[in-house]
């Protein structure tokens, strides 16, 4: 199972709107095939580790990360293929997040005569599909905000500099974290103030580390080409520069800039100027403050295949998804330095709660050191998954 959720890690990012699994199926103490979830609309994990096998999947075992999918959709069901197969028994680590497939999937395998025991990896198995589980259930993205701050908690000086705050190792698990979700979100500040690519850039030279964010490792060791998530810019107004690097840079990936039309001729014509090839501007309907409500934007997104999306910031935003309660989990980088002033990582003068009592309290905490830097990741909403109608055990 080690080896399964390993080949679903290495699988993140590239298969959505589908979940990323990892199956391995062993005969006599032997490997004899193994898989992972290809593009949307291409084969799941079980069908590729069976093709691997061939005829010695007869009798055999397979583990696999998530239960086999029972219904048709792209592609045929997958427990159809596995009691083709004649496999003797299915090691689950959890079942479908989807309240209307869980248990399914078991429930034919062990109709069919198919030894089923579910649960083993089942922690790292639902870390890995959070963001399935979240789209799923909800049809918004998994929201991940992630931040670099000081000890003192700022993310700029009071002039603006910010580059560079953490260290080069947290700087490649960034970008190993843009590798492995849909989409990366920020603000038209960080826009005009940073003028970011908002692209992948993994270093092959980089020490191999254990993500905890994503119960991976980071950055990809599996030979895969950086992979260059979705841009989202909000923008109300539509102040991106026309020469900004996310618009005019050229670069892989495509842009969506989201903003609210005022009805007005010189909306139209900012729209126009950004409008090209790899970049795209939609209206969404206002908030109360007028920016992009976030609830509209999260369901764009969505309705999109966007199962995770990376929140970068800056401040104003990462205070504004907090407050409307749409952050499911917070990724923070503490550099080891103080910078006295300047803005903080989250929301600004005037903003958050009056009391404490009110304040964004994380669970599921870990730690982790990325060189000098520290990597607090916990969770502020866990999805939830069905009641697991199938028993543990055969």
């Amino acid at each position: 199972m080690g080896r399964a959720l390993s080949l679903a890690a290495g699988a993140l990012g590239r298969t959505s709107p589908n979940p990323a699994v990892g199956a391995v199926i062993v005969r006599d103490g032997e490997v004899v095939g193994e898989g992972a979830t290809r593009a949307y609309g291409e084969a799941h994990a079980e069908p590729v580790a069976l093709a691997e096998a061939g005829s010695r999947a007869r009798g055999a075992t397979m583990h696999v990360t998530l239960e086999p999918c029972a219904h048709h959709g792209k592609t045929p069901p997958c427990v159809d293929a596995i009691m083709a197969a004649g496999v003797k028994r299915v090691v689950v680590a959890t079942l479908d997040p989807n309240p209307r497939v869980a248990g399914r999937g078991v429930a034919r395998l062990r109709g069919a005569g198919i030894a089923v025991e579910v649960g083993p990896g089942e922690e790292a198995a639902r870390t890995l599909m959070a963001g399935f589980a979240t789209w799923i259930s909800t049809g918004r993205p998994h929201v991940i905000a992630k931040f670099a701050a000081s000890l003192d908690g700022r993310i700029a000086t009071r002039s603006g500099d910010s580059r560079w705050i953490s260290g080069e190792v947290a700087r490649q698990w960034a970008h190993g974290v843009r590798d492995r979700v849909d989409a990366i979100l920020v603000g038209v500040g960080t826009v005009i103030a940073d003028d970011p690519a908002l692209t992948t850039r993994l270093d092959a030279r980089s020490p191999i580390m254990q993500d905890p964010l994503l119960a991976g490792v980071c950055p990809v060791p599996s030979g895969h080409p950086p992979r260059h998530p979705l841009r989202v810019i909000l923008d109300t107004r539509l102040r991106v520069p026309p020469t900004a690097t996310v618009v005019a840079g050229r670069l892989p990936g495509r842009t969506l800039v989201i903003a609210v039309d005022d009805g007005s001729p010189e909306w139209a014509r900012r729209r126009s100027a950004l409008e090209r090839p790899g970049v795209e501007v939609a209206p969404v309907t206002p908030g109360p403050t007028g920016r992009p409500d976030l609830a509209a934007v999260l369901g764009l997104l969505g309705d999109r295949g966007v199962v995770t999306l990376l929140v970068e910031g800056g401040a104003t935003v990462h205070g504004e998804f907090v407050a409307a309660g749409l952050v499911d989990r917070v990724a923070g980088v503490i550099a080891p330095v103080v910078i006295g002033g300047g803005p903080c990582a989250v929301g600004g003068a005037g903003t958050g709660p009056d009391l404490l009592a009110g304040a964004t309290r994380l669970g599921g905490i870990e730690v982790t050191r990325l060189g000098d830097d520290v990597l607090v990741t916990g969770w502020v909403r866990y999805p939830e998954w069905p009641e697991d109608i199938a028993p543990v055990g055969e």
